[in-house]
């Protein structure tokens, strides 16, 4: 993880109340989503950067 991801991720989970990734993200929530701010939540949202933009 590079330091900005690093201090993007951190921001998401200290000022979002939700999972930042839009619904139509490259993700199978249904198999992938472990909960949000749950651990491997954050690995999640590395992973998944790209949908962000």
């Amino acid at each position: 993880m590079t330091p900005n991801e690093e201090i993007l991720i951190e921001a998401l989970m200290r000022h979002c109340f939700s999972c930042p990734m839009k619904d139509d993200a490259n993700i199978d929530f249904e198999k992938e989503c472990v909960g949000y701010r749950s651990p491997g939540c954050k690995e999640c949202i590395q992973k998944h950067m790209e949908d962000l933009r």
